[in-house]
């Protein structure tokens, strides 16, 4: 039996705010990220808003998540 624990932790690209969905909410929290400079945000918030996994988050990330959302949820 293992006595160490370690966390794993998974984000879905485009889910910013982390709740598993990628929806209108993450778009606006990575928005906010961009625009206003300084807005906290966690490392695993930003790996989920780089959806394209460039290492930033930008208009791409923005762009690939609006057709997410629009044309590949079920």
């Amino acid at each position: 039996l293992a006595t160490d624990s370690s966390d794993i932790e998974f984000v879905f690209p485009g889910d910013f705010n982390l709740d598993s969905n990628v929806n209108i909410l993450d778009l606006v929290g990575a928005i906010q990220y961009i625009i206003y400079v300084g807005t906290p945000a966690t490392d695993l918030q930003l790996a989920g808003a780089d959806y394209n996994y460039d290492g930033d988050v930008n208009i791409l990330d923005l762009v690939a998540t609006i057709q997410f959302i629009i044309y590949e949820q079920p």
